[in-house]
């Protein structure tokens, strides 16, 4: 399992080729170059550039029961931590749905798109104002293997958990066969669109 903790690097024995990148927190990340393990990135201040993936782009698809099991996860999770937990916020489902399938029709994996747009941006693009916002992201075979990753992790944790957040959105692409890609958009503060 790859993620952007130093203190949770599990490099799998199938990752014939990993690239040593500097992540947001001070830490260092290694991504596979291959796409068939797993990868989660966290986020925080600076600019990473995206992983480049390769699947085809032809086989991409929704999983909404799935987007329905994370958020009632996350809640779980919440809630026995002594969290209240999030409430689905569609606009932000729809924005989170977009951003992982842009990952996948353009072939690419990270916090930010190729033209360098980040979370704030996409948050702008789509009218939402905040007080507060995080993103969790993986590429893996399952949502539970997405779950297992974000939890393991303590910055993934730490937007799971944060008190800070009171609405989520989450969208799931599936590949078929080359992996799924998870984004979770976290919200608190401000509700109140941009312009309005």
């Amino acid at each position: 399992m790859v993620l952007t903790s130093e203190k949770a690097l599990n490099i799998p024995g199938d990752a014939m080729r990993c690239a040593k990148r500097r992540c947001f927190f001070g830490c260092w990340v290694f991504v596979g170059l291959f796409f068939n393990f797993p990868m989660f990135l966290g986020i925080g201040e600076g600019y990473v550039a995206p992983v480049r993936i390769p699947i085809p782009t032809s086989s991409l698809s929704p999983d909404p029961p799935d987007e329905s099991r994370m958020i009632a996860d996350v809640n779980r999770i919440r809630v026995a931590a002594g969290v209240p937990p999030l409430a689905r916020d569609p606009k932000m489902a729809v924005m989170a749905r977009a951003y992982a399938h842009d990952m996948g029709a353009r072939r690419y994996f990270g916090h930010y798109n190729p033209e360098k747009q980040s979370l704030v941006d996409r948050f702008d693009m789509a009218g939402i104002a905040y007080q507060f916002a995080g993103e969790n992201i993986a590429f893996v075979q399952s949502e539970t293997e997405a779950m297992d990753g974000f939890l393991k992790s303590p910055d993934h944790r730490a937007n799971i958990l944060s008190p800070d957040y009171t609405r989520i959105g989450v969208g799931i692409i599936v590949t078929h066969g080359y992996g799924t890609i998870y984004v979770q958009e976290f919200f608190g503060g401000s509700r109140v669109s941009v312009g309005a």
